[in-house]
């Protein structure tokens, strides 16, 4: 893996397990969109972004204007959702997931906490405008199966489902693979 860049990833944005179509109702997870886009690491101060195998993005050029809104922030790594190509929705924009700029020990709602003060935090089944960046929504896991089905019935070629993130749980570092998963994530598609 090599890069024109003269920084490389901490890590490998983490892949959550797959889980059951239907997500289990759950006070100790917390539950967020699955988007459907393409995976990426933003380095922010110098506007590079990697897929889920650490290469460069090959469509990085079309989120200009949202790496442009990303260089404001006071953070250094994002884990987004990048939109571009599947779908005519939300083109050019970014979905900040996560930071990994929280230290090794910070939980999902420690860090979540840093998210949700990046931007803009998108409503449960909202989709972005074109060129935004903008922050994933996020809910206590206890009505994780109610917010799938609005998810549904909204729009399922832009939702792919939910992502259950375990509250404490920590970022999973790593760099032995992009296909690794980490089982304090599940993710529950429609399909």
């Amino acid at each position: 893996m090599t890069t024109e860049c003269a920084v490389f990833p901490p890590t490998f944005p983490a892949r959550p397990m797959r889980g059951q179509k239907w997500p289990s109702d759950n006070p100790e997870y917390s539950v967020e969109p699955k988007y459907d886009g393409w995976r990426a690491v933003v380095h922010i101060p110098s506007g590079t972004m990697w897929n889920r195998h650490l290469e460069p993005l090959s469509s990085e050029g079309e989120f200009e204007e949202a790496l442009k809104l990303a260089s404001e922030l006071d953070a250094e790594w994002l884990d987004v959702e990048a939109l571009s190509r599947r779908h005519s929705m939300a083109r050019g924009s970014l979905i900040v997931l996560d930071t990994l700029d929280c230290a090794v020990e910070a939980t999902y709602l420690q860090r979540r906490e840093k998210v949700e003060r990046m931007g803009r935090v998108l409503g449960w089944c909202e989709i972005p405008r074109t060129d935004e960046l903008v922050v994933s929504p996020s809910a206590l896991g206890q009505n994780a199966r109610s917010l799938y089905a609005e998810l549904l019935a909204k729009a399922p070629e832009f939702f792919e489902g939910v992502v259950m993130k375990k509250n404490d749980s920590v970022y999973p570092f790593q760099l032995r693979g992009g296909s690794n998963e980490t089982p304090s994530w599940r993710k529950h598609r429609f399909k």
